[in-house]
């Protein structure tokens, strides 16, 4: 595991190392990317369950101040994506706002799954997810 700092030290050697054409492109940004997780799993800290779900709670409370209201969010995605869906399918469509925060949940569960983004992060985007899927089904909208 590296530091934030180590890793920032590999990128910029890295990055001198692509620009004098000693290194490929793609192992350049294998490289940080590399080093950046590293970094990032080492600066987490273990978490209790309950730790965690006040992790979560920050989050969307943070993010509901940046986004607004998920009802109102989900509601207008879920208008977005049934027009979308209607016109692909050529069948009417109509989700609604939990729909939505549902299949983000899904999509969170296929990144973890197929070990595309990094796992705490999506977690906690999950369980944030699910929250407000929780909120709008029992009516706390």
């Amino acid at each position: 595991m590296m530091t934030r700092d180590e890793a920032r030290e590999l990128a910029e050697v890295t990055l001198e190392e692509y620009r004098e054409g000693r290194l490929p492109k793609q192992d350049a940004v294998r490289f940080v990317m590399d080093a950046i997780e590293d970094a990032r799993r080492e600066e987490r800290e273990a978490m209790t369950k309950s730790e965690f779900l006040d992790e979560v709670k920050r989050i969307v409370a943070e993010r509901e101040g940046q986004h607004g209201k998920p009802g109102d969010t989900f509601k207008a995605i879920a208008a977005a994506w049934s027009a979308y869906l209607a016109a692909v399918v050529g069948v009417p469509v109509m989700l609604r706002e939990e729909d939505v925060a549902m299949m983000l949940v899904e999509l969170k569960v296929q990144r973890f799954a197929g070990g595309q983004s990094a796992h705490m992060d999506t977690l906690l985007d999950i369980a944030g997810y699910a929250a407000c899927a929780g909120e709008l089904v029992s009516g706390g909208r």
